[in-house]
Order: structure tokens, then sequence, then C-alpha cells
């Protein structure tokens, strides 16, 4: 507990929100953000494994989140502040019982 009294300090909040987590329900719904990071998941539900989690600044200055099996494998390549657009394609059967979920990620170009 911090019990500094001192009124020159003033202090400025930087940030107490979750991420907005982006859900994608119909194919072709589409999200814009820049990129911030990526983060590690450990579920506390010892039957899952680890994942990725993608950190986004929508263009409504939120922070939101993004994860999903094909969009670790494409975020490997992208920068951290670089601009992207993900286009939800939709659900590809894998033969394993659950689908996996499909994107089109796009990277903006500076001209």
């Amino acid at each position: 507990m911090i019990t500094d009294t001192d009124q020159a300090i003033q202090w400025t909040e930087v940030s107490t929100d979750f991420p907005v987590r982006v859900v994608f329900e119909y194919a072709g719904e589409e999200f814009i953000g820049t990129y911030i990071r990526s983060e590690i998941v450990t579920p506390s539900d010892l039957d899952r494994s680890p994942f990725a989690v993608f950190l986004l600044l929508g263009r409504d200055n939120v922070l939101y989140s993004v994860s999903g099996t094909k969009l670790a494998s494409v975020f490997e390549d992208i920068e951290e502040g670089s601009l992207v657009r993900i286009v939800y394609k939709g659900e590809v059967d894998t033969g394993r019982g659950s689908p996996m979920r499909d994107y089109q990620v796009f990277v903006a170009r500076t001209a």
C-alpha cells in the first residue's frame, strides 16, 4: 500500500482494463487494429495446452485480443506496431471432430 501524501506527485492511469476479446461469428466479418504484442496464456484447466493471444489496439483506441491456431502461425511474421486487417473466412473441417476457424490476415503497407 502506498501512503505517500506528497501533493507534488501526479499520477496518470496507464491501464486497468483487460482486452476485449474479438469474437467472429460470420464469414466476412473483419477487425482492423494495430498489433501491439503477443502473450502466452496458460489455462488453469490442466487438460488444455498453453496458447498465444495477440493484442491489438483498435481504431477506437480500445485494446482487443484475438487467438487461434492459424492466427498464431500468421502473427509470427508480423512486426509489432503493424496495422493489420483480420477477415474471418469461416470454419474448415479438419476431420478431427471439431472444425478449425480460418482467417485471412492483411498487413498495411506504407506507400
